[in-house]
């Protein structure tokens, strides 16, 4: 493909369009107004989120050294996953 064949695509814009509507502009005359992200609850608190942490994390050791062991006596599915 050679120089001639290719489209500018950075210049599509006329020269002569500069009050156009197809042309994209702000909403807002001073720009957008800054992000305020959203702070959402946690779903579990305290106690019981730590529990559940170490329980999923225990449970992942025991899933991961069954994986890396030569005694493989009682597959499981899950270990397919």
């Amino acid at each position: 493909m050679s120089k001639p064949d290719k489209i500018d695509t950075q210049g599509m814009a006329a020269p002569g369009i500069k009050n156009s509507k197809m042309l994209k502009t702000t909403h807002y005359a001073d720009g957008y107004p800054p992000l305020i992200p959203l702070i959402t609850p946690k779903m579990i608190d305290g106690m019981l989120r730590d529990e559940l942490k170490e329980l999923i994390n225990e449970v992942l050791d025991e899933r991961e050294s069954r994986r890396y062991s030569n005694d493989n006596s009682t597959p499981s599915h899950y270990d397919n996953l």
